[in-house]
Formats: C-alpha cells, sequence, structure tokens
C-alpha cells in the first residue's frame, strides 16, 4: 500500500519536505492534539500561536472528537487524517496545516474524505490552517469538490503504479 502523502508528492513537492517545516508541523500537530485533551495545557513558545489558532476554531464550533489521527486504508492507499470529529451530529474530516497553502492540500484532503467515509457517514471535510500568530482560516471542500479532486488523486496513484509496474519489468 502507498500512503497518500508520497502518492500526492509525486506530482506536488510538498512544503514539509524540508526537515525545519516537517518539525514545526509536527511539533504543532502534537501540541494541538494535547490541547484537545487538557485545555489548561500551556504549548512551548514556538508553538503557541498554532494552539492558540487551534483553540479558536475549537471555540467557534461544538465539536466532538470521534478520532484523533486515525489510520484508514482500502487496500490500495493508506493515511492518517488529523481529526475525524463530529458536529451538531454530522460527521467531519480535519486536516490541520501550518504551512503556505498549496493544492495538494486539496488532494489529501479529499483522498482522506474518501478513506474516513469507508467507515464513518462523512457530511463535510475542512482544511484548518494554523497561523504561527494565532490566526486560523478554515477552508471547507464541498463534496463536488472532493469528486474532482479525488478525480486527480486517482490519476497520479495510477500514473505511480504504473512507473512502479516499469521499474519491476512489467511494462
Amino acid at each position: 500500500m502507498m500512503r497518500v502523502t508520497e502518492i500526492i508528492a509525486k506530482r506536488y513537492p510538498v512544503a514539509w519536505a524540508d526537515a525545519e517545516s516537517a518539525e514545526r508541523g509536527r511539533l504543532a500537530h502534537e501540541a494541538c492534539f494535547r490541547y484537545l485533551s487538557d485545555c489548561a495545557y500551556i504549548p512551548p513558545p514556538f508553538v503557541a500561536g498554532y494552539v492558540t489558532a487551534f483553540a479558536k476554531v475549537l471555540d467557534a464550533r461544538d465539536i466532538q472528537v470521534v478520532a484523533v489521527e486515525p489510520q484508514l486504508c482500502d487496500g490500495r492507499v493508506i493515511g492518517h487524517p488529523d481529526l475525524i470529529v463530529a458536529v451538531s451530529g454530522a460527521v467531519e474530516v480535519w486536516d490541520l496545516k501550518t504551512g503556505s497553502p498549496s493544492p495538494s492540500w486539496n488532494l489529501q484532503l479529499a483522498a482522506y474524505w474518501y478513506l474516513a467515509e469507508r467507515i464513518f457517514p462523512v457530511r463535510r471535510a475542512f482544511i484548518v490552517i494554523l497561523g504561527r500568530g494565532g490566526d486560523e482560516r478554515v477552508k471547507e471542500i464541498t463534496r463536488h469538490k472532493k469528486d474532482a479532486w479525488l478525480r486527480i488523486f486517482w490519476q497520479i496513484y495510477q500514473e505511480v503504479e504504473n512507473e512502479r509496474a516499469g521499474q519491476n519489468g512489467h511494462g
């Protein structure tokens, strides 16, 4: 099985490919997840803004956490969306982002939604953009856009599969 992020990286080089961005994102995610279980948590200063932004998003919605970084797969691909939440009974997929916007985010969320709806009755999906200074933005991916992004994701997947087959002498 291939990871969703590996498939997407084939077409869209991802910002977290550099060590500093990857570490910043990892630490910010870790701090936000810790905040979920302990609202009194005081994060280290270098990620405090991301947690502040995350707290604003949570405060604006009445959420119930269903799963944190669940491993989802369909036999071909595997992915780990950041959060599966319920808002007023409707299941949503959330993916937290701390870097510069990229089309890869839409592909990633579409793939996560596809994987999640195999288990959960997903109604909506959001890219939750957390800023270093405590600013936040929530971008919804509609079902129609999810389907369009998912078609692109499967095209990339097929390209990767074809390339693998060629490297293994099956092309």
